[in-house]
């Protein structure tokens, strides 16, 4: 099982998410989003962080945009809706996970069979979030061979907490929301 910590906006939560054994970190760089972090941020944070594989998520952000940041922070792939992804041409398209929802899910895989940088599908739709743990979406893989990632079933996105004051944070409900997640599974 993947995880993945989303909306890191802090040295503190990313070191958290690569001392738990976190997969990706995700920075949102849509300007106008509350846990919004700059491109300088984000490159500062990253050189303090080993470990986890970075993801740039994008909203409301133009192609120019996506492919400035992707190649300027050199992430290891981008977080993007069906709409941005369709306005690129296949060869230029970077490591994606794919956002999907219910009305576009059926539209999103039949892309991602065409384009094989399409390495996994967020879908925030099908998530019982009746657990009440900060879960954004589960993500599906498609092609864990573009990040060297062994195939396994899925993974989990959480949201990374805001620091209370700088260095501070509590990390009491993401602990418990991965124990719950990880050993649900494990089960299985």
């Amino acid at each position: 099982m993947y995880f993945k910590l989303d909306n890191v906006t802090n040295l503190t939560a990313a070191r958290w998410a690569a001392a738990e054994g976190f997969d990706f970190i995700s920075f949102n760089f849509d300007k106008n989003h509350v846990d919004y972090v700059s491109p300088m941020v984000a490159v500062e944070i990253s050189k303090w962080v080993v470990g986890p594989k970075f993801i740039g998520r994008f909203d409301n952000a133009c192609m120019q945009t996506v492919c400035d940041i992707y190649d300027l922070l050199n992430l290891d792939a981008i977080e993007i809706d069906l709409t941005t992804a369709e306005k690129f041409s296949i060869a230029d398209t970077p490591p994606i996970i794919l956002q999907l929802n219910s009305q576009n899910f059926s539209k999103g895989l039949e892309y991602g069979k065409y384009n094989t940088n399409v390495f996994s599908y967020s879908d925030s739709d099908t998530l019982n979030q009746k657990a009440n743990f900060p879960i954004e979406s589960f993500f599906i893989p498609s092609w864990p061979h573009l990040l060297n990632l062994p195939k396994i079933p899925f993974g989990i996105n959480f949201n990374a907490s805001n620091e209370k004051e700088p260095g501070i944070l509590n990390f009491d409900e993401l602990e418990n929301s991965k124990e719950f997640w990880k050993t649900k599974f494990e089960e299985k």
